[in-house]
């Protein structure tokens, strides 16, 4: 699955839901789906973050050391400061310096 369609099939989501809760009534929205709300981004990112490390046009693929170092670098940036924010303040700069140091 390509990158755009992960995309546009979280952006039809989360439009759906939040047109959906201005339509019916804020108030009557169950706390259950407004809850649920915040978790689409991560969940949308880790199945792009995912397919980029495992396939490689359809086919599977194993990842890079850089690849692997800087998804956990990510993780624990993120886990660290609780915001999804510090996957990419963290993560990019570990890719790119362990890609130019020949590892990607």
């Amino acid at each position: 699955m390509s990158a755009l369609v992960v995309f546009a099939v979280a952006a039809a989501a989360s439009f759906g839901l939040r047109a959906s809760m201005v339509l019916v009534g804020g108030d009557r929205v169950s706390e259950v789906w407004t809850a649920r709300l915040p978790l689409v981004p991560p969940v949308m990112l880790s199945a792009i973050v995912a397919s980029s490390l495992f396939l490689d046009h359809g086919q599977a693929r194993s990842p890079s050391v850089a690849a692997l170092a800087a998804v956990g670098a990510a993780v624990f940036g993120v886990r660290r400061s609780g915001s999804l924010n510090a996957a990419f303040a963290v993560g990019f700069p570990v890719f790119w310096a362990l890609s130019a140091a020949g590892l990607g």
